[in-house]
Order: structure tokens, then C-alpha cells, then sequence
């Protein structure tokens, strides 16, 4: 028996409504599995959010049915047969969208953001080492299983329903209007906003499940195709007006800007002589702030090394990362550029030099390198040092012996030993090191002698025991560090590429928490308390040596007497963090929404209505900065000072 006399409509109600139900069990699956608090949400909230998923998720299920539509159609001109391969291309491409669905709430729970193009990354490198670690450590086998249990009931239920359809081969042309009018209409075309738009009108906790992780996949492919290769333009202001607001947050009163045509471009004042001093640079994987002892009230943590050294320099105690992943740590730091854009800058091709401290110091007679312990080739970390003024670079393939090896490269111990021969030029030149560890990388092992020697690590999880281990490697190497008599000498950076993978509890916001500390500064040892951020460390080191040229960094001095206390991150979706003080905004792009969060325990973020009022000023320029950065790349107008 036909639910309609249009058998057309018939078969597109039972599958629409069949995967609608898959997908309403995806949901919930995605709840229980990723929102630890869902039941601090109200019963209304919920109805919301699965009345928005429903919106969602018929947008889905009528995209499916129309391509299973034309596709079945094209295989009716062949072999004059419709119904059968309409129910298997269904079958096929429901279970492949309730997959997806599932792989969203493994990729949500480590990045905390739907599935999107980013996802996509691991095969554009040459390095699948990201690909063995799926293997190794992703549920590759549910994945898998999944599938064949949805596609198993997605061809039952065309069985079962093939039955209420007599000769259901026989098409009928004169049924589509009515068929394609359906799909209209429950594609919820006509609604005004983006769908993405309408998740955000529910709690916090529920905006991201109202959300279905095919759907956004899609949508991120195709908004990403829009701008390959490009930098998105904002409008917000005059770009005058906020590259002006950008100059008068960034430059010091102890600095003097140099053109119009580059913004940032400028030089320190200062009658001192320029102290060539050797800099080293230790960017940290995941060496998130969540863990780190000396930053949290309870003083708990897995880094008893970097506890006691933290206490010889300045520790940054309110320190943000620009950017979710080591990429963006990498540019923020070395280019003092906040990585905030949204793409991988440097995957970019045909794009001018980007200004470096390496393009800086190199022109000043200094060794410049990189030392990794693993594939430099990774998102194009060599290219981009190549680039920006690097001679040397160092890489898992200039290693003869290892303690442990996995795909993402050799221990962190390998790393500091080769490094310790490589930092102090015998030539008596000044030497530039930045130094990008692995080991607190997921698979997130140990060597073997280490874990004999520690026995407590047993009680830790694989990344406590992998933190454990990358701070005992730090703590090794900075001791013997301090027995060359050039130690003294050399600036020390140590900070985290980024911080802690998502938990549901901190507001997507520990991501972006690490430790830094600067270790033989002109300044006394203390705790430096104020906001700040990655890509304020490479104007800092300038000013730490003195240097007598220009440069145009947009990090600020951290020590100036007229510093700004502010940090600007880039989580993975289509949005911007701002953080000052307990102060915390997060401004939409879609919607233009700003919303606004106080800072606890300098950890979790609790929101607070009826702010927009009271912060206009702050509104004004995180615009001002977003289009300002926007505009300074996408014009070519951060280029190598040197050629000014």
C-alpha cells in the first residue's frame, strides 16, 4: 500500500523520512558522546535543538534524494529501469552522510568544531604521517562498522518498501512536479539566514549539536572554494580607519613608525647598542597551560621541570595562542603575524616573502635555522622558513639514532641533544634557533628507558605521560644549556604551539591557553600577569636586542610602558575570540553577533548578557583588527622590511 498515488512521492517520503531518522540518531549520539553538561540544559532547549537539526537535517535528506533523482534518471534513459537503482544510490549515500555524522563527533570532541574543509589538509601534504595516526588512533573499525550496519538497513528498508511499490521500474514523468515541488519545500530554501545562523539561537551547549556534521562539511568545501587560495575581504570600516585603529593598539610610544604605504612598519628608539645576543625558540606541541603546575590556583599539573625554570625568567601566566593548531603557532611566533585568517598561511602559494625574525636577523649576520624532530615537509613548515630567512633546516631525516620513533617523528630528548651541538655557532657569529618538539603528539609515547626510570607515568594517561616526558626533556635540556659559557648569553623563548584539545567544559577556550616564559631578559624574574599572545614575543625579542633597523611585526612590545593588554585567537569555525583582562568576546562572522564571556579561574568562560552596549569600543576593534590583518596580507604589505 503507497502512502501517495504519486508512487515518485511515495518512495521520496518513505527514504526522506527513513533518513530522517537516521540523522535524528545521529544527534543524539553526538550529544550523549560530546556534551558532558546536557543536562544543565533546558527541556525547551533541547526541543529546540532538535527542531533546528530537523531543519538541518531536511536540507540533507532532500539534497540526497534530488542527486539520487538525477542520477537514477540518467540510468533510466540507459536501461529504462528507475526505482531499483534510486533505492540502492539512496542506500549508498544515506549511510555515507550518517558516517560522516560519526566521524563529526570523534573530530569535534579533539577540535571542537563540526567536520569542515580543514579536514581535508592531511592529504594535500606530503607527510601521511596524519594518516597513520588516524589509523593507529582514530576508531577507525566503528567507522568502518557503522557504515555497514547503515548501509545493511538502508538496503532492508528498500527491500521492504520495494513491495508497496507495483512495477516499480515503470516511470512516470508526469509525477516529478509534484516529487520536486516536496524537495523544495522541505529543503527550507526560503529561510532567510544560513542554517549554521540559526543553531546559535540556542543554549551554548546546544549550538554546535543543532548543527549535523555532513552539512557542514558541504557548506565549509564550498564556502572554502569561494576563497581558495585568497584572504577573505572585511567591510566593517574604512580600511584607513582600521588599519589606524590597528597602528594605534600595536606601536609604542618608544617606537617610530616609518610609512604609510606599510602600516606596521617601524623602529624601536633607542640610543643603546644592539646586543647581538643568540636567541633560541622552543615551540612546544600541545604543551597546553591546563597542565602546566605554576599556572593553576591548585598547582596540579605534569610539569615539575618547567615549574622550577619558570621561576628564572618572566612566566606569562595569561599568554594565548592565535590559532588551534602548530601552523598557526609557528607564523604567530617566528612572524609576530596573528595567525587568525583562517587558512594556513603557509600553504599559500605565489605570495610575497613573509617578514620573519629569520629574514630580520639573517641580514644582520646572524646563523638562522630550524631544528624539528620530525618531517619539516608538514604543512610546508620547511617552505615557509625556506622563505622567511632561514639557512638551515634540520629535520627527522638528519637524525642517525633515536630513542623512539612513530610516524610523526623521533623524542624530544633527540631533539634538544642535536640542537645543544647546533645553537652556539663556532664561529663566534650569533645564531637564531627555533626549535618545534613532537613527542607530546599523539601516538604520545615515551622511550622505553624512560618509562623505566619512571615508574609513576604508569598511573597517567598516554598524554599525561607524553607531557610528563616533553617537560623532563625541556627541563634536561635547559640545565645542560647552562653549563656553556654562552648561556648567558641567549635569549630563551619556551612556549606551546597550543594548548589543550577541546573540552566541554572550558567554552572551546583552553585550546588556546599555553605557558610562555623568556628566560635571560633585561628584566628581573617575575610573573607577567596581563593578556597577551603568541605574536607579541617576536617584537619583544627586537626590542630585548636592540635591534636597529625596521621591522613590521603586529605583536606588540610586551614590556613597553604603554602596553595593551589584549589577545586575539581564531578557533576552528567561522568565528574570533578577543580577550582582555576576564573580559572574553566572541564575534560571529556570519551572523555579526557579538557575545560575551567572563574569564574564571583563567579557565572557563561564563556568558554574560546585555554587554554590547557597555563594550562598543571593544566591538569596534576587534573589526578593526580582523580587517587590518586582512588587508595588510591580502595587499602584499608584509613583505620583507628590508626591501622598503
Amino acid at each position: 500500500m503507497t502512502f501517495w498515488k504519486n508512487r515518485l512521492l511515495d518512495a521520496l517520503s518513505r527514504y526522506f523520512l527513513f533518513g530522517l531518522i537516521l540523522l535524528c540518531i545521529t544527534r543524539v549520539v553526538f550529544i550523549l558522546f560530546t556534551l558532558s553538561d546536557t543536562r544543565a540544559v533546558s527541556a525547551a532547549d533541547l526541543l529546540f535543538t532538535f527542531f533546528i537539526g530537523f531543519i538541518i537535517d531536511s536540507w540533507l535528506c532532500s539534497a540526497i534524494m534530488l542527486l539520487a533523482i538525477l542520477l537514477s534518471c540518467m540510468y533510466y534513459l540507459l536501461r529504462h529501469r528507475f526505482y531499483a537503482p534510486f533505492g540502492v544510490v539512496v542506500s549508498w549515500l544515506l549511510s555515507a552522510a550518517v558516517t560522516l555524522n560519526v566521524i563529526d563527533c570523534f573530530y569535534f570532541r579533539q577540535f571542537n568544531s563540526r567536520l569542515n574543509y580543514q579536514a581535508l589538509e592531511i592529504f594535500q601534504s606530503e607527510n601521511h604521517a596524519i594518516i597513520k595516526t588516524i589509523l593507529h588512533d582514530f576508531p577507525v573499525s566503528i567507522v568502518l562498522l557503522v557504515f555497514v550496519i547503515t548501509l545493511f538497513l538502508s538496503i532492508l528498508f528498500t527491500r521492504k518498501m520495494r513491495k508497496h511499490l507495483p512495477d516499480t521500474d515503470a516511470l512516470s514523468f508526469r509525477e516529478f512536479p509534484v516529487a520536486l515541488l516536496f524537495l523544495m519545500v522541505f529543503s527550507f530554501l526560503y529561510l532567510g539566514p544560513p542554517f549554521w545562523a540559526l543553531a546559535t539561537t540556542t543554549s551554548n551547549t546546544l549550538n554546535q549539536a543543532a548543527l549535523n556534521g555532513t552539512y557542514s562539511f558541504i557548506k565549509s568545501v564550498d564556502q572554502h572554494d569561494i576563497y581558495k587560495e585568497s584572504i577573505p575581504d572585511y567591510h566593517f570600516c574604512a580600511d584607513s580607519a582600521a588599519i589606524n585603529g590597528l597602528k594605534q593598539a600595536i606601536i609604542k610610544q618608544n617606537e617610530q613608525p616609518l610609512s604609510s604605504n606599510l602600516p606596521t612598519l617601524r623602529k624601536i628608539n633607542n640610543t643603546q647598542p644592539f646586543l647581538k645576543k643568540n636567541i633560541v625558540i622552543v615551540i612546544m606541541e600541545s604543551f597546553s597551560a591546563r597542565y602546566i603546575g605554576c599556572l593553576n590556583e591548585d598547582h596540579k599539573g605534569f610539569s615539575p621541570y618547567f615549574d622550577k625554570i619558570s621561576q628564572e625568567g618572566i612566566l606569562f601566566t595569561s599568554c594565548r595562542s592565535n590559532g588551534p593548531r602548530s601552523q598557526h603557532g609557528i607564523i604567530s611566533t617566528v612572524s609576530g603575524f596573528p595567525a587568525i585568517q583562517g587558512i594556513n598561511l603557509q600553504r599559500r602559494k605565489g605570495v610575497n616573502p613573509f617578514e620573519t625574525l629569520g629574514s630580520i636577523l639573517v641580514s644582520e649576520g646572524y646563523n638562522t635555522q630550524f631544528i624539528h624532530n620530525g618531517d619539516a615537509g608538514f604543512d610546508d613548515m620547511s617552505d615557509f622558513f625556506s622563505q622567511g630567512g632561514f639557512e638551515k633546516i634540520i629535520d627527522i631525516k638528519d637524525f642517525k639514532t633515536w630513542r623512539v620513533k612513530n610516524e610523526w617523528g623521533i623524542s624530544d630528548e633527540d631533539l634538544y641533544d642535536k640542537a645543544e651541538t647546533l645553537i652556539w655557532s663556532h664561529e663566534k657569529k650569533p645564531t637564531l634557533s627555533v626549535l618545534m618538539t613532537v613527542s607530546n603528539h599523539a601516538p604520545n609515547e615515551v622511550p622505553n628507558e624512560f618509562r623505566k626510570q619512571h615508574p609513576e607515568i604508569n598511573k597517567m594517561t598516554k598524554l599525561q605521560a607524553s607531557f610528563y616526558y616533553s617537560d623532563y626533556a625541556l627541563g634536561k635540556f635547559i640545565e645542560h644549556c647552562k653549563r656553556n659559557p654562552e648561556y648567558k648569553n641567549t635569549l630563551f623563548l619556551v612556549l606551546a604551539d597550543h594548548g589543550a584539545i577541546y573540552d566541554p567544559d572550558d567554552g572551546d577556550y583552553n585550546i588556546f591557553r599555553i605557558p610562555a616564559l623568556l628566560l635571560n631578559t633585561s628584566k628581573e624574574p617575575g610573573r607577567f600577569n596581563d593578556m597577551c599572545a603568541q605574536c607579541d614575543f617576536a617584537t619583544t625579542i627586537l626590542h630585548e636586542i636592540n635591534y636597529p633597523g625596521q621591522f613590521h611585526f603586529v605583536g606588540q612590545d610586551l614590556f613597553s610602558k604603554d602596553f595593551k593588554p589584549f589577545a586575539f585567537s581564531r578557533p576552528y569555525g567561522n568565528e574570533i575570540l578577543f580577550s582582555s583582562d576576564t573580559l572574553v568576546l566572541k564575534l560571529q562572522f556570519e551572523t555579526g553577533t557579538p557575545i560575551f564571556y567572563r574569564l574564571r579561574d583563567q579557565k572557563y568562560l561564563t556568558e554574560v548578557s546585555n554587554q554590547a552596549d557597555k563594550h562598543l569600543k571593544e566591538i569596534n576593534f576587534v573589526k578593526q583588527y580582523l580587517q587590518s590583518t586582512s588587508f595588510i596580507f591580502k595587499n602584499g604589505k608584509y613583505t620583507s622590511a628590508k626591501g622598503f
